[in-house]
């Protein structure tokens, strides 16, 4: 597995020492799959292949031309199956591993081999804060790939406008969010992010869900 977390978050170390052990343990069969779908690509193409290249060879990483397959393992049979043949390809496995909170509240994440085999490498623009790679995540549910959401230890998450904990508590009083929040440099990142010039004002002490006060920032 690949374990992707946000630099500026701070893991406890029951969730250093159990997260790990929890996911060899989910992905203990990921090794024969991966074996068995690695044989079944090496004997493409096959009947299973598009008719208009089942004289070529699937371009796969290993290829040292301008043609690329992120999808090792992702053979011509499950690749050409139907949507619903898609949707069980990889039912009886997980994608990615989500510490404390579901990936939209997550800060650190552990995506398996097998999924990376098949759906294809993560990009530059993969946020362990909120799986920001929208087309990754997309592929993973595609396929059938399953998500694991562990609560194992807790993590604190220093964004850049705020600190936000992975378990509910109240925000303590300007806590971080008042010395970012003096800052124009901000300004910019919270009219991406919540399209306005602050994310909420004179701070908040909100209980928080691990990534925004669980009432609507600004409201009130």
């Amino acid at each position: 597995f690949v374990f992707v977390a946000n630099s500026d978050v701070k893991l406890s170390p029951g969730l250093l020492s159990n997260l790990p052990r929890d996911v060899r343990e989910t992905t203990r069969h990921d090794a024969a799959r991966k074996c068995a779908l690695a044989a079944e690509v090496a004997n493409e193409p096959s009947e299973c292949s598009p008719v208009l290249r089942r004289g070529l060879r699937v371009p796969r990483s290993r290829v040292k031309d301008d043609r690329l397959s992120t999808s090792a393992l992702l053979s011509d049979r499950i690749h050409c199956a139907s949507a619903k043949g898609r949707e069980t390809a990889f039912s009886r496995h997980y994608g990615h591993f989500c510490a404390y909170h579901k990936s939209s509240f997550s800060a650190s994440v552990m995506l398996t081999r097998l999924a990376i085999s098949t759906v294809g490498y993560i990009d530059e623009n993969f946020y362990a804060a909120c799986v920001w790679d929208f087309d990754h995540s997309l592929r993973l549910c595609l396929l059938g790939f399953q998500e694991r959401n562990v609560l194992y230890g807790n993590f604190v998450h220093r964004g850049s406008s705020s600190i936000r904990f992975s378990n509910k508590m109240e925000w303590p009083d300007a806590l971080w969010y008042r010395r970012v929040n003096s800052s124009s440099a901000d300004d910019a990142y919270a009219m991406m992010k919540w399209n306005r010039s602050r994310a909420c004002c004179g701070g908040c002490k909100e209980p928080h869900n691990g990534m925004i006060p669980a009432r609507r920032l600004g409201e009130g």
